[in-house]
């Protein structure tokens, strides 16, 4: 009741204020979605968590973009029910708040970094405190759904609806995007991405349906693993985004080789295994990038043209940000603003290394992000940054490593950690060709697969331990693997 007085408050805001051009369709469309959201909320906190990914990935429902640029999306309604339902959960007298897998003090250090570079901005930037303000609580609501994920996915079945969830918005991402490609203001099947489809976003979503394939992530049965193979290679192919390929390419290879290299034996074979994956990895991706992009690839005779040389000199710009802000950076998301990536002291030292560049590639003709969340974390907060997004890093595969041997190898659980363990590399991968934002499908993904991760791990890891124990108090007790299939 308190959502239906809340939609209709605002509603008459909005109406009364004309904060928005809504006409009667808009509005109406507005009242299914919130009664959506409260159906869903009803439905219970997992189903609630999976829509909002869901919704998150496809591409059908328009976003709205409002202060400082940020864009309100159709998935943000179902966040205020999670809250909700994180309320009636931490508070209830009958559950015990859940301990989580994965440390997370590293995590509120980086965020608290973010945080404190807004206080650069407003010595340095007054002007563009608002813009980095609004951007720096998107980002916190984003990665606060690790902690909704780790509150509520506590189980293989709550992990499955959650992976479902994704499985079905990336087939349909992909179905857009193909159906865009034949459009008729497209340039058919094969070029870049397709309707409203961002190839990039294609790539990664369609990279992730081919490691739920391969690695089993929705369960051994080849009625699942066929149909997300396929689809999953055909938004490959029709992204043409190299990035996703090399990321998919890596985390998929990697964790099959992985998977069949078991500890023991022979020293620094898992690491031989692994190196040889690499490469293996990077042939792969070399040869399909050459038969889709050939353009992308160094060397080639248009290299200078494409996109992966305009990325290279704005991040080239972005390094030369992080050196001239080496201990705190520029602050968070100016690395971005006209006059600090344009800068023309900046720009002059850029043109003399990249010269007979094209002139729109250069950020002070045309400003741009630099299109690398690492180099931005650099040039936004410096070293101070970078070393605790290292430590964010190694901990949380320490982390893994340590939960995935105390879980009973092969048990569903297992296999479910196993393919999200590898899903959040590939986004890691993906990360060098995109900015770092709040709200976006990248970041959603990456915020559910580390929630999940966390939830399931710390719920299983725990039965485990306590299984064990009581396997070795009681004589005649059954061994801990016989007792995984119950984590379900």
């Amino acid at each position: 009741m308190a959502l239906v007085l809340l939609a209709l408050v605002c509603g008459r805001l909005v109406v009364a204020t004309e904060a928005f051009d809504a006409d009667t369709g808009a509005l109406a469309l507005g009242a299914v979605g919130v009664l959506a959201a409260i159906a869903l909320m009803f439905a219970g906190p997992v189903v609630t968590l999976a829509a909002l990914v869901a919704l998150s990935i496809v591409p059908l429902l328009p976003s709205l973009s409002v202060v400082a640029e940020v864009d309100v999306r159709p998935s943000d309604a179902l966040y205020l029910p999670l809250l909700v339902w994180a309320m009636v959960r931490l508070m209830g007298s009958r559950i015990t708040r859940p301990t989580s897998a994965l440390r997370g003090t590293p995590m509120l250090l980086f965020l608290g970094a973010t945080g404190l570079s807004l206080l650069y901005v407003v010595v340095v930037d007054p002007g563009a405190v608002e813009k980095s303000f609004v951007s720096w609580l998107r980002f916190i609501q984003t990665l606060s759904l690790i902690f909704l994920g780790a509150l509520f996915l506590r189980t293989t079945r709550d992990v499955n609806l959650l992976l479902a969830a994704m499985a079905i918005a990336g087939s349909v991402a992909v179905g857009v995007a193909l159906i865009g490609g034949i459009g008729p203001e497209s340039e058919g099947l094969g070029t870049r991405g397709g309707g409203d489809v961002n190839p990039n976003i294609l790539g990664l979503i369609s990279g992730l349906l081919v490691l739920m394939a391969f690695l089993g992530g929705l369960g051994p049965r080849l009625v699942y693993r066929l149909p997300l193979a396929l689809i999953g290679a055909v938004g490959l192919v029709q992204s043409q985004s190299v990035g996703s390929i090399v990321g998919t390419s890596v985390a998929l290879t990697l964790g099959l080789v992985l998977l069949h290299a078991h500890r023991g034996g022979v020293p620094g074979l898992r690491a031989a295994w692994a190196l040889a994956g690499m490469v293996i990895a990077l042939g792969a991706a070399y040869g399909i990038g050459s038969a889709m992009r050939p353009e992308n690839l160094p060397h080639s005779e248009g290299f200078e043209q494409s996109t992966t040389w305009h990325r290279t000199v704005v991040g080239a710009a972005g390094v030369e940000l992080a050196v001239r802000n080496p201990v705190i950076g520029v602050g968070w998301r100016r690395s971005s603003e006209p006059d600090v990536i344009g800068d023309p002291d900046l720009t002059r030292d850029v043109r003399a290394r990249f010269q007979g560049t094209r002139e729109a590639f250069f950020p002070d003709v045309e400003p741009t992000s630099v299109h690398n969340v690492y180099v931005q974390i650099a040039a936004e907060l410096g070293l101070v940054g970078l070393v605790l997004l290292v430590a964010v890093l190694f901990t949380l595969g320490k982390d893994v490593r340590r939960l995935l041997r105390r879980i009973p190898r092969g048990t569903r659980a297992w296999t479910q950690l196993w393919f999200l363990t590898w899903g959040v590399v590939l986004v890691f991968f993906w990360y060098n060709e995109t900015p770092l934002f709040g709200g976006q499908p990248e970041t959603v993904v990456l915020a559910a697969l580390v929630g999940a991760i966390a939830g399931l791990g710390s719920h299983v890891a725990a039965s485990s331990d306590r299984a064990s124990a009581s396997a070795r108090t009681l004589p005649g007790t059954r061994a801990p693997g016989s007792l995984a299939g119950r984590f379900g």
